[in-house]
């Protein structure tokens, strides 16, 4: 069996490319598995997807632990959402949103996301969860291209960082 890691298209610090990895043998699998023993420490709730990766992780998070799942979308299908734009690791412009009614509850929220570079993604994310009655516990993506740890006293875990 190939391990997940084999998997990953680009490596290079630079272009660094997933790719399908979830999709290949049982690497889903194994890498919520790595996953749940990074974020053991943290008490959370709730499991925020980023889309479109991050919500492929998450959902095989959410099912594992029993978490329930809210999703961050990059369309728009309502006009009850939250909203936050921000510039992306590409310098484009670019946004989340989230249904108004999934952030109505207090929540202990763990943010997942596939790869962060610039923190844009999670900054945006945090930026509408400060709006709501929910608080952010702990940020994971399978990679940390950036050369942060913490966003406001909240680590983000990885399973790649920017010294693997």
């Amino acid at each position: 069996m190939k391990k997940w890691r084999d998997c990953i298209v680009n490596k290079d610090i630079n272009s660094f490319e997933l790719g399908n990895i979830w999709s290949i043998d049982d690497n889903l699998s194994q890498i919520v598995n790595e996953i749940l023993l990074e974020i053991n420490h943290i008490e959370f709730n709730c499991i925020a997807g980023i889309e479109t990766k991050g919500i492929i992780l998450a959902s095989a998070l959410s099912s594992k632990t029993g978490k329930p799942l809210i999703v961050f979308m990059k369309i728009c299908y309502t006009d009850r959402i939250i909203q936050e734009s921000f510039i992306n690791w590409k310098s484009n412009e670019d946004g989340l949103e989230i249904e108004e009614y999934e952030l109505n509850t207090k929540r202990k929220i763990l943010i997942v996301d596939d790869v962060s570079q610039s923190l844009a993604t999670f900054k945006a994310v945090k930026k509408i969860i400060n709006k709501s009655k929910s608080e952010i516990v702990g940020y994971f993506c399978i990679a940390n291209l950036s050369n942060a740890n913490v966003i406001d006293n909240i680590r983000i875990l990885s399973l790649i960082n920017q010294e693997n």
